[in-house]
């Protein structure tokens, strides 16, 4: 509510979307934080997918280590 009084008084302001209020910082934080935890999920997910892969393409192989990886 405080911002759109903010937005009616000066329309014209370019600074007017840097100005936030309480409740519009604490969801940036809040996103920010699930931004964080789907970047976490997502290399945890590509390191399942990558050790799957590497598990299916080497099936019933002797493999001694393939680049970047330790011996399997």
């Amino acid at each position: 509510m405080a911002r759109s009084l903010l937005l009616q008084k000066a329309p014209e302001s370019k600074h007017r979307n840097m100005v936030l209020t309480n409740e519009e910082a604490k969801m940036g934080s809040t996103d920010q934080a699930y931004k964080n935890q789907c970047m976490e999920a997502s290399v945890e997910l590509g390191k399942i997918l990558r050790k799957a892969l590497v598990s299916k393409l080497t099936q019933g192989r002797e493999v001694t280590a393939i680049k970047g990886e330790t011996a399997l």
